[in-house]
């Protein structure tokens, strides 16, 4: 015959061997069972669309800042652009002898860049002798563009001397 005897595990007085949870090991929860019920195991589908809309929110917010970014970036290209070919022919006009310093104006189409195709800029230039001092001339240089924004423009002044 097999005997089997228990024993009571002695703990401080007040604290009954509980568990962290405020239940002592041997009692269980409202369930019936010693484990949380199921339904505080998972996530909830109330849980699961909040994290999907804060997501969602989050990206929309990427995605105009991104936009924004890149339309920025076009512009100051452009505005580079302009001025760089402003600055070319102010440099030319330098060169040239002072008695053949004339107005004028053209065209140029730089590229720009993979997939948003080729802005045009429009150049011009005036020459005004004698401003602000006799034998001199003051040279302006405007190049001008447009685009889904409006229209823009940069322009460069100078003076030239005999």
């Amino acid at each position: 015959m097999t005997v089997f005897a228990f024993s009571r595990k002695t703990t401080p007085a007040g604290t009954r061997g509980c568990t962290p949870g405020g239940r002592a090991p041997n009692e269980r929860g409202p369930g019936g069972g010693r484990s949380a019920p199921a339904r505080q195991r998972g996530v909830t589908l109330v849980d699961s669309l909040i994290a999907i809309a804060v997501f969602d929110f989050m990206a929309i917010g990427t995605a105009l800042v991104l936009n924004s970014s890149i339309q920025t970036d076009i512009q100051a290209r452009r505005a580079t652009a302009a001025t760089s070919l402003a600055r070319s022919k102010i440099e030319e006009l330098r060169t040239l002898p002072y008695a053949s310093l004339a107005a004028g104006g053209d065209a140029s189409t730089l590229p720009e860049a993979p997939g948003s195709g080729a802005a045009m800029y429009t150049r011009s230039w005036t020459v005004a002798a004698n401003t602000p001092i006799a034998n001199t001339a003051t040279v302006g240089v405007t190049v001008a563009w447009t685009d889904k924004t409006g229209g823009h423009q940069v322009q460069l002044n100078t003076i030239v001397a005999r």
